[in-house]
């Protein structure tokens, strides 16, 4: 302690140096660690520049404009898909009541609209494969909305089909929805199928109609608004009667035999080209078609939000 008295000064100023001293070394460490990361920091820049100018192609402004175009581009084929497959409308929350008044207007909507195209159903009071659900006082809540969705995927469906003008409707068919709802002839033998993407749902058509109406009906669900793919078309000629081979599903006897006659005879006239004489007949027999058509109807998941 003595010779700390005689030599104060001294120590003070060593111990200021000491601090000093530390005081350095930390800031030079710190100066270090920020030199370490711009120079890391400079060498990816530096790795990043020369990618660029290594990429094929480079980003000239040439070619920045041309990807450009290329994402307005996909950016309309995603327009256009959203527009294919454009969802259903979603159902409402509804109670038993309400549903049961819904669904007598859809049918009599359809009913009407099949009377003014002057398309035949199998009766004057067809469900569109809703009938047994007519006249039910009470429903089960949680099948009311897959309900709903089938209403609006047979309205579609119903659209195309008269739009098509086929002759006849002999059965609309579509997948049940519970126990009590399944059963006859208005049902597919099949279920629903649930992926990642989303749900199909099967519908199976049987009807009359010619060849050219066939056609509009096909093209009605390639164009239609909502998705409906067509899985299977099976075609008979209305020469196959009920029970033979070959004769179409969905058909019964009495109208296989309606559609077989022969349309009427129309002679030629004579002197006409390809006439023989005045003897010679034009044969014109152009039948109906007995038709089955398997459509899924798919409904997407909505698409996650990022």
């Amino acid at each position: 302690m003595t010779w700390i008295k005689r030599n104060l000064i001294f120590v003070i100023t060593a111990l200021v140096g000491v601090l000093l001293t530390g005081w350095a070394v930390y800031s030079w460490l710190n100066v270090k660690t920020e030199d370490d990361q711009a120079k890391t920091d400079f060498e990816a820049v530096m790795n990043e520049l020369n990618g660029l100018r290594t990429m094929n192609p480079y980003p000239t402004p040439e070619n920045i404009e041309a990807a450009k175009g290329e994402a307005a581009q996909m950016r309309g084929l995603l327009v256009d898909f959203q527009k294919v497959f454009a969802p259903f409308p979603p159902p409402a929350a509804m109670d038993e009541k309400t549903f049961a008044a819904e669904l007598s207007r859809h049918v009599a909507i359809w009913q009407n609209e099949a009377r003014t195209a002057a398309v035949k159903m199998p009766t004057e009071d067809y469900g569109f494969s809703f009938d047994g659900l007519r006249g039910l006082l009470s429903f089960p809540s949680n099948c009311i909305p897959v309900w709903q969705e089938q209403f609006n995927q047979v309205n579609g469906i119903v659209e195309i089909i008269l739009r098509s003008h086929v002759n006849e409707v002999t059965s609309l068919m579509r997948v049940p929805v519970y126990p009590g709802d399944q059963g006859g002839p208005a049902f597919v033998q099949t279920t629903w199928v649930t992926n990642n993407l989303g749900v199909v749902s099967p519908y199976q058509i049987d009807l009359v109609c010619f060849s050219r109406d066939l056609g509009t009906l096909l093209e009605g669900f390639d164009n239609a608004t909502n998705c409906y793919v067509v899985r299977s078309v099976t075609v008979r000629p209305t020469t196959n009667l009920a029970g033979q081979p070959g004769a179409a599903p969905g058909i019964g006897g009495a109208e296989q035999q309606r559609y077989q006659r022969a349309l009427p005879v129309q002679p030629t006239r004579p002197g006409a080209p390809g006439a023989k004489g005045s003897t010679g007949v034009t044969i014109i027999r152009e039948r109906p078609l007995f038709v089955s058509v398997v459509v899924d109807a798919i409904q997407l998941k909505p698409a996650a939000k990022p």
